[in-house]
C-alpha cells in the first residue's frame, strides 16, 4: 500500500473506498474468477477489481504498450507451446525405444 490505497488503484490519495459484497453469483462465474485470479496471483477480491477496472476505467494504450502486450502474451504462448511439444515428442521417442 501507498499513501493510504493500494498501488494498482489509479485513483490516487484522496479515493474513497467502498465495500461492495456480491451475492448470487453462479458456481461457474465463481471457478472462472477463482482460477483467473489464481493465474494472476490475485487475491480474488482483487482479480474482481481489477477486472471491473479493465471494463468501466479503461486506460489509453499507446501503439508500443499494446505492441509489447502483444508480444508478451505471444511469447508466453510459444513457450508453452515448444514445452508441450518436446514433452509430447519426449513420450512418443520413449515409447518407440521401449
Amino acid at each position: 500500500m501507498c499513501n493510504g490505497g493500494p498501488l494498482w488503484l489509479p485513483y490516487g490519495v484522496n479515493a474513497m473506498y467502498i465495500t461492495l459484497t456480491l451475492g448470487k453469483i453462479s458456481d461457474i462465474l465463481y471457478e472462472r474468477l477463482k482460477s483467473a485470479a489464481w493465474m494472476h496471483r490475485r487475491s480474488m477480491n482483487n482479480e474482481a477489481i481489477a477486472r471491473l477496472e479493465a471494463v468501466l476505467v479503461p486506460t489509453k494504450l499507446t501503439s508500443s504498450e499494446r505492441l509489447a502486450r502483444v508480444r508478451a502474451h505471444l511469447h508466453h504462448f510459444l513457450m508453452w507451446e515448444a514445452i508441450h511439444s518436446a514433452s509430447i515428442l519426449s513420450v512418443a521417442h520413449s515409447e518407440r525405444s521401449g
